[in-house]
C-alpha cells in the first residue's frame, strides 16, 4: 500500500493505473481509494459501524501496520537525507579546513617574507646612513685636502719661478743651434739699433735664461697636468 496526495494521484493515474512507487497494476475497483486524512466526527462514528469486531480489528491492525510502514519509510527517508546532509557537511568541512590550512600557510609565509624584507630594509637603511656619514666625512676631508693642495700649489709655483729667475741655466744644455735661430728671429722683431747696443755675449746669456724659463714653464705645466689627474683620481675614489 502506498499513499499519495490528490494532485500527484491525478497527475500520475491520468496516464496509467500503475503505482509509481512499486509499479503494481491498479486495475481492481478497490485498488485506488480516496481517503480523507482529517475525517469528521460523524465519519469516525459511522465508518466501521455494523462490522464484526474481528473485521474491525483486522482493519485496525492493517491500518496500524500501514502507518508503521509509512512511518518507517519516512524515518528512512529522513535518515538518508540526514546522511546526505552530513556527508555534504563533512565534505565542506574538510574543504574548509584544507583551504584554511593553505591560507594560514600562505599568511605565515607572507609574514615571514614581510619580516625578512623589513629586516633587509633596516639593514640597508643603516648601511645607507653609514655610507652617507662616511661620504660627508670624506667630502670634508677632500675639501681640506683641496685647500691645502691649492696653497701648496701656489707656494710651489711661486718658489719655482723665483728660483728659475735667480739661478743660472745648466751648462750641459745644448742651446747653440736653437739660440742662433731664436737670435735671428728676435733680431727680426727687435729694432736693429737696439741689438747693436747689446753685447753679443750678454744677449746670448739672456737668451739662455729665457729658454731655461720656458723649459721650466713646460715642466711646471706637465706637473700641473699630473696633479689635476691625481686630483680627479682622488675625487673618483671618494665618489
Amino acid at each position: 500500500i502506498d499513499i499519495f496526495c490528490v494532485d500527484c494521484s491525478n497527475h500520475v493515474f491520468s496516464k496509467a493505473l500503475v503505482c509509481p512507487a512499486c509499479n503494481a497494476s491498479l486495475g481492481q475497483n478497490d485498488d485506488i481509494i480516496l481517503t480523507d486524512m482529517n475525517p469528521s466526527e460523524d465519519y469516525k462514528s459511522s465508518v466501521l459501524a455494523g462490522l464484526k469486531p474481528e473485521v474491525i480489528l483486522d482493519i485496525c491492525s492493517r491500518a496500524i501496520a500501514f502507518y508503521e510502514y509509512q512511518t518507517s519509510q519516512e524515518l528512512l527517508y529522513k535518515s538518508m537525507m540526514q546522511k546526505n546532509v552530513e556527508d555534504k557537511y563533512h565534505a565542506l568541512k574538510d574543504k574548509f579546513q584544507m583551504i584554511t590550512r593553505d591560507l594560514n600557510h600562505v599568511i605565515k609565509s607572507e609574514k615571514e617574507k614581510n619580516t625578512a624584507l623589513w629586516k633587509d630594509f633596516e639593514q640597508e637603511k643603516a648601511k645607507y646612513q653609514q655610507a652617507l656619514t662616511r661620504l660627508d666625512e670624506k667630502s670634508k676631508q677632500f675639501q681640506r685636502l683641496q685647500t691645502i693642495y691649492e696653497k701648496l700649489k701656489r707656494k710651489t709655483n711661486t718658489s719655482n719661478m723665483q728660483e728659475n729667475l735667480l739661478s743660472p741655466p745648466p751648462a750641459t744644455t745644448p742651446y747653440r743651434t736653437n739660440n742662433l735661430v731664436e737670435f735671428q728671429q728676435l733680431q727680426d722683431r727687435v729694432p736693429f739699433t737696439i741689438i747693436n747696443k747689446v753685447d753679443h755675449l750678454v744677449f746670448l746669456h739672456l737668451l739662455k735664461q729665457l729658454h731655461f724659463i720656458r723649459e721650466n714653464a713646460i715642466i711646471l705645466r706637465v706637473e700641473q697636468i699630473k696633479e689635476e689627474a691625481l686630483t680627479a683620481d682622488i675625487i673618483k675614489r671618494y665618489d
